[in-house]
């Protein structure tokens, strides 16, 4: 799929979303949105693997319990069990913790995009609130977000409040 028609689909998710005009940046091929005022979203094109990269800014790396907070992303990565499908990812310099889903643009229709960014937000949610201490200490991840290409796409829990019933 080409950049041109990921503009598309971004178009359309905006269009839905209400988000106003969500358009890729020519030059950084990325653009972004605030989900229910707690995660920013970035979406970016990689032309290189012809791939869309979906980044969720999840939150802080905490000081306290840091080994066990970093252990638990570890695991939630093992096969992608608790990250919903994506990997987490930490920027040592911003001390932020990140859950990034990368996906092959040739098959990409609106359908999967809004697959994505739904596994991306239900499962960014559950670890954002786990992260400020709303959820279960260290030790148990939440529970995954699947984003396997043979599940419905229904909108469900956080994802619901942004896409309004009869999007998929």
């Amino acid at each position: 799929m080409s950049r041109e028609n990921l503009e598309i689909l971004i178009e359309r998710l905006s269009e839905d979303l209400g988000l106003g005009d969500l358009r890729l940046d020519p030059e950084l091929d990325a653009c972004g949105f605030v989900a229910d005022g707690r995660l920013d979203v970035l979406i970016e094109f990689d032309d290189a693997s012809a791939s869309v990269i979906l980044t969720a800014t999840i939150g802080d790396l905490p000081v306290e319990n840091r080994g066990a907070v970093l252990q638990d992303l570890l695991d939630a990565n093992y096969y992608a069990i608790g990250s919903g499908g994506g990997t987490f990812a930490t920027n040592s310099d911003l001390g932020k913790v990140y859950l990034q889903i990368r996906e092959s643009t040739a098959q990409l229709d609106k359908t999967r995009l809004v697959q994505l960014v739904q596994s991306l937000l239900n499962t960014g949610d559950a670890w954002q609130e786990r992260l400020t201490g709303g959820a279960a200490a260290a030790g148990s991840a939440p529970a995954p977000s699947g984003t396997g290409s043979g599940e419905s796409g229904t909108p469900e829990g956080t994802f619901g409040r942004m896409f309004p019933g009869g999007l998929v």
